[in-house]
């Protein structure tokens, strides 16, 4: 694979051109026309994928009446409704759940299972590069009803404009314990013109994702950014109010498998008088998500993946907390003078100073250190010694061209040693720094096509980095905020040259959202981000058992460099369901539906049952046995005969059928197999009668 890599930067170079083409005309495509009508009664409405951004003027070249879903257990699941205002406008428009998920596993419960967004606009004042479309972006998710607190928000009902549509974000997050297999459920969609149903389908495969990632990340948080964003005035001393804040944050990214590193809100030596109280609200806080017991995470026994130590002089006191905790060896120094030291010859010397502060004056002996830097610059500062962790951000990683041709094995000497690692991060370069303000921004078109967190990147950008890290081998991500403008990020978040660099949320106070909780507000990008990590998952699975040389190549064609991210919502689910297909171990689906013949007959006579499946999985299936399950009116057992045991290799099918006969009554039957522990249905449920 990391052979591939390099061999590949010549056809990624060709497409570059291509790529920009495709993303300037997707961009301004969005612009054109309100997106079609594909419904009923109520509101006219599409649904699409979620690797694609819809401006509230723009149209969708392509949607679909229902929503077709695939997902493995405890991932979460998304796709957008686009619901056009038409020529007249529409009123007291509403999304909300309709009939639950029901199928071959029982139901899975909308209250806890499927959240409601809608997205709200955030108007830019130029492009962050390129020639990105300016105006509103859809970005902040503001929920019908919170995963924090449980609380009503105000999503809907909304007014939709004439000529203009709203769009809504929908989060499926399959049970961890749910049978693959087939579900069916609805959303509702109304207005003062009527409602209609918008049909859910669930491809549940026999995959489950990890609640704690595999692909490690550090992203990082201002101590008080939140508090003082959500509660004007406050300050280092209001301890319980910002801890308590810091805490919905860092919940929420868990949830969207994000670590927020460094989301303690004091340190002892901020407090000498009051130590016990911030060591109190870090084990009531901090400590529950960092060891996976916290109980309100959606995605639970969820843990952090790194706890960031953000200066020298805060690291003796949380080495002992880390000690305590268990979570030593997953502890890192990240400070801001190892923080991108480039060529700088001051701020080499000022990243060693710190790093040998905590190594050699006792402080935390061994605390592996980060540094966001390139092999090269580590190796011209003389620096491998010193460091444990590089992060290079992507240009770094591959450029277009010279110094970083995207040979990843030149950090394979490096990665020999014991304890070392390599993570990624994708910083203002991708826009290339370039404005400290909007008005002296100067979009430059050939820095567009890299992985990319602003809120004018196109959806499949923001959602690179998971396949990015697995295709160059590395272990985890980096980014340097989540927080950098919260405090304007309703109206301003023009940092470094881009719109939204280094702010991931908004601040939801209760004047804004309502409630009586204000809370945190996720980005329609850090769904994206989110996306990506699980699609690591995918492609991690598919390595794991046995099919890297497919999942590589599955990895290539999508994402071929960290400057060619350019993909489709379309061609992204193609991608994922080859990966569902090669990860999973064998699945027995049907095909068609159960028949009971004849569909008229008299007690005593001959009835026959008869359904197809499949092993629709990428590894052989054995099936212990295949029935035709009956109940008569009084709830007794009078099934069909079983048959098995079998073996399905990937793709084959076979064809059940068993004759019986039944006295006078009506009957329901349903398609089921033995899976080793229970009997999962096949199909829903037929009624007959036999006279």
């Amino acid at each position: 694979m990391l052979t591939q890599i390099r061999l590949i930067s010549a056809l990624s170079l060709a497409r570059g051109a291509v790529a920009l083409t495709a993303l300037v005309t997707a961009l301004v495509a969005l612009t054109s026309v309100v997106p079609p009508a594909l419904a009923a009664s109520g509101p006219a409405y599409t649904v699409i994928g979620p690797t694609q951004k819809v401006l509230p003027d723009g149209r969708v070249s392509s949607g679909t009446a229902s929503a077709q879903l695939l997902g493995a257990r405890n991932e979460f699941v998304s796709f957008q409704v686009v619901i056009a205002g038409g020529s007249a406008g529409a009123k007291n428009v509403r999304l909300t759940p309709g009939k639950a998920l029901s199928g071959v596993g029982g139901t899975i419960p909308a209250a806890k299972n499927v959240t409601i967004y809608r997205e709200e606009y955030y108007k830019t004042e130029v492009a962050s590069t390129g020639k990105r479309p300016i105006g509103r972006w859809p970005d902040a998710l503001i929920p019908s009803v919170d995963a924090l607190y449980n609380e009503v928000r105000r999503a809907f009902p909304i007014d939709v404009p004439a000529g203009e549509n709203r769009v809504a974000w929908v989060d499926v997050l399959v049970p961890q314990t749910q049978h693959a297999g087939f579900y069916d459920g609805d959303l509702v969609l109304s207005s003062d013109s009527g409602q209609s149903s918008i049909p859910v389908h669930l491809d549940v495969r026999n995959l489950t994702l990890p609640s704690t990632t595999s692909l490690r990340s550090l992203f990082k948080i201002h101590a008080e950014g939140p508090c003082q964003a959500t509660h004007p005035g406050c300050t280092n001393s209001d301890g319980q109010l910002g801890w308590s804040t810091n805490y919905d944050y860092a919940r929420l990214a868990l949830d969207n498998r994000i670590t927020i590193a460094n989301s303690q809100f004091q340190t002892p030596e901020k407090q000498p008088v009051a130590i016990h109280p911030v060591i109190d609200n870090f084990k009531k806080y901090q400590l529950p998500l960092i060891n996976g017991t916290d109980t309100t995470t959606r995605l639970r026994g969820a843990q952090t993946t790194t706890f960031a130590v953000v200066n020298d002089a805060t690291s003796a006191a949380w080495k002992q907390q880390a000690d305590d905790g268990g979570f030593a060896n997953r502890s890192v120094l990240y400070t801001l003078r190892c923080d991108e030291p480039n060529t700088d010859p001051v701020s080499w010397p000022a990243c060693k100073a710190e790093v040998d502060s905590a190594h050699l004056n006792a402080n935390w002996p061994g605390l592996p250190n980060v540094v966001t830097g390139s092999i090269q610059d580590v190796d011209t500062n003389n620096f491998r010694g010193d460091t444990d962790v590089i992060a290079p951000v992507m240009q770094q990683m591959h450029d277009r061209g010279t110094p970083y041709p995207g040979n990843r094995r030149m950090y394979d000497d490096f990665l020999a040693k014991p304890g070392k690692r390599l993570w990624m991060y994708t910083s203002c370069m991708a826009a290339d720094c370039v404005g400290a303000s909007p008005q002296q921004n100067k979009p430059t078109p050939e820095r567009e096509g890299w992985v990319d967190y602003t809120i004018d990147a196109a959806a499949s950008q923001n959602r690179a980095m998971g396949w990015l890290a697995y295709e160059y081998d590395v272990s985890g991500e980096l980014y340097y905020g989540v927080d950098q403008d919260l405090q304007t990020a309703w109206t301003d978040q023009w940092e470094a040259g881009g719109n939204g660099d280094g702010t991931l949320f908004y601040p939801g106070t209760i004047e804004r959202i309502g409630g009586t909780h204000p809370i945190p507000i996720e980005s329609l990008r850090m769904k994206l981000i989110r996306n990506g990590h699980q699609d690591y998952e995918y492609l991690k699975l598919a390595s794991d058992t046995g099919h890297k040389a497919q999942a590589d190549q599955i990895a290539q064609q999508l994402y071929p460099s960290t400057f060619d991210t350019v993909a489709t919502d379309a061609e992204v689910d193609a991608a994922r369901r080859k990966l569902a297909q090669l990860a999973e171990p064998g699945r027995v689906t049907a095909v068609g539906s159960l028949s009971v013949t004849p569909t008229a007959s008299t007690g005593g006579n001959s009835m026959t049952a008869s359904f197809t499946v499949t092993n629709d999985g990428g590894a052989p299936m054995n099936i212990d046995y295949l029935l035709t399950g009956v109940r008569d009116s009084a709830g007794r057992n009078v099934d069909f005969p079983s048959r098995g045991p079998l073996t399905l290799q990937p793709g084959q099918q076979y064809t059940y059928t068993a004759p019986r006969t039944f006295a006078a009554g009506t009957y329901t039957a349903w398609a089921a197999y033995y899976d080793g522990e229970g009997w999962p249905r096949l199909s829903q449920q037929l009624s007959f009668t036999v006279k």
